[in-house]
């Protein structure tokens, strides 16, 4: 794990890495290009690299913050089949589970750098195989890990502008049974369609957090949150601290 800042803009030599990584912006703007895809990151972006991966980077005129987790090629190995690891693709992690879990790790270590015996090895060892297996799961082929009309239920669950969904109304769009639909989104991604698209609510208050000093009155209801309480009572379930205290050690 390592946290790097550049406090200026800078563009960076094409480049590769020997092992896999995972790198979320923290603060400031960030473009990154392989081959001829171009990824803009955003604060709380989260994106996967598999090993030996080629690309040129352009940090923003004022800056950025990133928080890279560096993955040896035999924990991927061990969590996932080899077949399937032979068609990582790389680019943005959408999955909020996946984001959720590495803005988690990146508290434990803050609090492990500031000298908080509280965060141990077990518990961040326990958080980055759950990390390392989200994220692998999420640049995997959609075909080869969940079925076709599952891509529009989690379009709708990403949607910012529509009401919130209910169970029915999203079983009717994607021409399934209710009941159907909620075993295998569980199978899938081991949560519930309520608890995904909370997550995809923290991850948008975590980069408010990160970009902006807003009240978390204002942050709860840009978010999507009914009040400042409900932020704080799902952020903290999520990242496992306050929003407040996540603002304090991210700024």
């Amino acid at each position: 794990m390592l946290e790097i800042e550049h406090s200026s803009g800078a563009r960076l030599p094409q480049h590769s890495h020997v092992s896999a990584y995972l790198c979320l912006l923290l603060q400031g703007s960030y473009q990154e290009t392989m081959g001829e895809r171009t990824l803009v990151y955003r604060p709380c972006t989260l994106a996967f690299h598999p090993p030996a991966l080629t690309h040129h980077d352009e940090i923003g005129p004022r800056g950025g913050r990133f928080f890279n987790v560096e993955i040896d090629p035999a924990h991927i190995a061990s969590l996932t089949d080899s077949d399937l690891t032979a068609h990582m693709a790389p680019g943005e992690v959408f999955d909020p589970i996946a984001v959720g879990l590495i803005l988690s790790l990146y508290r434990e270590y803050r609090l492990l750098h500031e000298g908080d015996l509280a965060a141990h090895a077990l518990h961040v060892e326990s958080i980055s195989i759950e990390l390392v297996a989200a994220s692998v799961r999420a640049r995997t082929p959609a075909e080869r890990r969940r079925p076709a009309w599952l891509t529009r239920v989690i379009e709708h669950l990403h949607d910012g502008r529509r009401e919130s969904p209910t169970v029915v109304g999203l079983a009717r769009d994607a021409a399934v049974h209710p009941v159907h639909l909620a075993r295998v989104f569980r199978r899938i991604y081991g949560c519930t369609m309520g608890q995904y698209r909370a997550r995809i609510r923290v991850q948008r208050a975590c980069g408010l957090l990160m970009s902006c000093d807003l009240p978390l009155a204002r942050i709860a209801a840009d978010a999507g949150f009914a009040d400042q309480s409900h932020l704080t009572r799902v952020f903290t379930s999520v990242v496992g601290c306050p929003p407040g205290m996540y603002r304090r050690l991210v700024g």
